[in-house]
């Protein structure tokens, strides 16, 4: 359990690290991450157009007021307008927060934490140092599908920010694999499987 506990802590540190490494020394997400010329401009059209805190996906699909389903003709018209562009996703919050908040950096460490308790989970149900790398690069390469990369394909996220996020997911956990699959110790070993009568 020792064992446990210390790999967890140490693969938590590998992840903040990896992910203060990519956003303030690496170039690879300043150059993916596009400044607005007017931002207060832009702040006051979209508290004029957006009424609360939310994800927006634009061109909205049409959605009637009795909560029918959009006919045929307005699905086309939104299509059409879709394919025109310009299109994206908006994460936007009514209400303002610190940007340098020291709390922000503690929910990043959680979050860190959390994934590296999953992580040496899976690390632990496995024997020997290539394949536990092996196994960490996997739940990289998981999470960098399911996450940066379905937005790409499903909320239009530019491809070169998704990119740097999928590379972030992959990277980090391969990382604390390295580090931590000497901590973790032998593993479990796979019991054989019974003799069929």
């Amino acid at each position: 359990m020792g064992r446990m506990l210390i790999a967890v802590v140490v693969a938590a540190v590998v992840w903040f690290a990896w992910g203060f490494l990519s956003w303030s020394v690496l170039p690879m997400h300043e150059q993916t991450m596009r400044s607005v010329p007017d931002s207060a401009k832009l702040a006051v059209a979209l508290q004029e157009n957006l009424p609360e805190t939310g994800l927006y996906y634009f061109p909205s699909p049409p959605k009637n007021a009795d909560g029918s389903a959009p006919s045929e003709e307005q699905m086309t018209a939104w299509n059409e307008v879709h394919k025109q562009g310009p299109i994206g996703t908006i994460a936007y919050r009514t209400e303002g927060r610190d940007a340098m908040s020291p709390m922000l950096l503690v929910k990043g460490f959680a979050l860190n934490l959390v994934s590296a308790i999953a992580l040496v989970i899976v690390l632990a149900n496995v024997r020997g140092f290539g394949r536990r790398l092996l196994a960490g690069l996997c739940v990289g390469v998981v999470a960098a599908m399911v996450g940066p990369m379905a937005d790409e394909v499903w909320l239009a996220t530019p491809m070169d920010f998704s990119l740097a996020i999928a590379l972030d997911s992959v990277v980090a956990p391969t990382l604390a694999a390295l580090v931590v699959a000497p901590i973790i110790g032998k593993g479990r070993k796979a019991k054989p499987a019974p003799d069929a009568d």
